[in-house]
């Protein structure tokens, strides 16, 4: 009982992105398993919703179904006589660490930070993290995850920081005529700011005016200067 409470508790932790005092305050009558949510009371006596993962349910399940008791709480001692505290908890997380020979120190927060993380690299926009971890500013979830994600940072920096693809860039949009060397005409000076005197001389699509089609030319100042 003890190995699949804890192995429980893991799951709940890592599949909710719960505090681990919010997760031992909830009694099990808390969580519907038809909507997979519960409803809480957070940091601050912020009242909220948490989501489950079918898989954190699914090990909730089977810890529910090998107790006998019926103490409201959803995590109790191996006595079952009273409900899960901290200090209950650290122990086993300690022992856990050891079995599988970690040298990080793992804690339920840590638990917590890595579903959190996985949220973000997954692609979860940060305001969803911020309602799934309960944060009552966008700014702290900003803050601890935003910056965190240094392999999307990567891809973003190889995929905007280019000086030699305008035409490229430009061609889904446009036919791409020539490359000419004087002023030419600024099409959209937010879009393509002119920082130098080439320009990329550009074809735009037809476009139906007055009955009939009619051939549009633009040249496009090409950014390759040093603006801050």
């Amino acid at each position: 009982m003890p190995g699949l409470r804890f192995r429980a508790l893991v799951e709940v932790l890592m599949g909710t992105a719960m505090r681990i005092s919010e997760v031992l305050s909830l009694d099990r009558g808390q969580i519907d398993f038809k909507t997979a949510e519960a409803k809480i009371v957070g940091k601050g006596g912020k009242e909220r919703v948490v989501f489950f993962t079918e898989r954190a349910l699914s090990w909730v399940t089977r810890y529910l179904e090998a107790r006998s008791d019926e103490n409201p709480a959803l995590f109790v001692t191996g006595d079952e006589l009273r409900r899960l505290k901290r200090p209950d908890v650290w122990r086993p997380f300690a022992r856990h660490r050891q079995l599988a020979g970690l040298n990080k120190r793992v804690t339920p927060h840590l638990l917590r930070h890595t579903a959190a993380t996985q949220l973000l690299f997954n692609g979860c926009p940060v305001g969803h993290i911020k309602e799934i971890l309960g944060h009552e500013r966008l700014e702290t979830t900003c803050r601890y995850y935003l910056g965190l994600d240094h392999r999307a940072a990567k891809t973003a920096h190889g995929q905007y920081l280019t000086y030699d693809t305008v035409r490229e860039n430009l061609s889904d949009q446009y036919q791409v005529a020539s490359v000419t060397r004087d002023k030419g005409l600024i099409l959209d000076q937010e879009f393509v700011p002119k920082l130098s005197h080439e320009a990329v001389c550009v074809t735009a699509p037809p476009v139906q005016r007055g009955g009939h089609r009619e051939q549009l030319d633009f040249e496009i100042s090409r950014s390759v200067g040093g603006a801050p």
